[in-house]
């Protein structure tokens, strides 16, 4: 006679992978055409009054860092930046003009400095436009007190340590993503290494089977895109200081001069400007 396993030995015997099941049923429109159940807080029927085409509605924003007031508050999308931490938070401490870059919607969206964060609106699409994203809706404010570099290697030292580990690219890439972050933040590296973790990140990003491999990608970018000088002249510092450095942090003074130096460590190369944007 042949059993049938029971459903805990089926459940116990499963591969911990995801699987298809029917969508939950959704109940709308009670006594008199008002809500009965509510999914979440966004199922009201006046859900999509406020806010811009394509992004109606009210959100919750979490505003913490260099605010004088840091609250959790919810507002309509498509509200000024400026006008949230104006509104909500009294301002930057230092004043607005103390600002220096704004994480508007979590450590996983691309950082936005100052002349953006007067300008762009806080919904999918104008954040999307500016590079960046609305992720969650923490936002993440930092005046010029902040240690730019550090604060986006602090991010990469997270998103190593929360990888799973299943996908390749992001378990080695947050690593590698950690390290040099690591490096930067003194200036030990090569300015050409810049180039070769921004490929790196490009490497890892829509590569894993969860957005956590896009989240510790996309912090590096934004700071590259908009604070790449700042990374440069802690190279330029360093290597003023110590001498020159090889890919991977390691200085030339300290490689014994009686062995062969190979080409690809760098140490002959001579040094990148960073790439110019050209205007539209």
């Amino acid at each position: 006679m042949i059993r049938r396993p029971t459903s805990h030995a089926k459940v116990v015997a499963s591969r911990g992978l995801a699987t298809v099941a029917d969508p939950p049923v959704r109940h709308y429109g009670g006594l008199k055409d008002q809500d009965r159940i509510f999914q979440n807080v966004y199922s009201r029927h006046d859900y999509g009054i406020k806010g811009a085409m394509r992004n109606q509605g009210t959100k919750l924003y979490c505003i913490s860092g260099h605010v004088n007031n840091p609250c959790v508050v919810e507002e309509e999308m498509s509200i000024p930046l400026k006008d949230l931490i104006e509104k909500h938070c009294g301002g930057v401490i230092g004043g607005w003009d103390n600002l220096l870059g704004i994480v508007p919607g979590g450590s996983s969206v691309p950082i936005l400095p100052k002349p953006k964060c007067e300008e762009v609106l806080m919904d999918f699409d104008s954040l999307k436009d500016a590079q960046s994203g609305l992720g969650t809706g923490a936002v993440i404010v930092m005046n010029k007190s902040t240690d730019v570099v550090s604060a986006i290697a602090r991010f990469s030292k997270f998103y190593k340590h929360e990888s799973c580990g299943q996908c390749t690219p992001c378990r080695e890439g947050t690593t590698w993503m950690m390290n040099m972050m690591d490096r930067f933040v003194e200036g030990r590296g090569h300015v050409r290494e810049i180039d070769m973790l921004l490929e790196l990140t490009k490497q890892i990003e829509g590569r894993t089977i969860c957005a956590l491999g896009d989240a510790a990608a996309w912090p590096i970018q934004g700071l590259m895109r908009h604070f790449r000088p700042e990374v440069e002249k802690r190279i330029a510092d360093y290597r003023a200081k110590h001498g020159k450095v090889l890919f991977g942090g390691k200085l030339v003074s300290d490689v014994d001069g009686s062995h062969a130096l190979p080409d690809n460590l760098g140490a002959f190369l001579p040094e990148v400007e960073a790439p110019q944007t050209q205007s539209p």
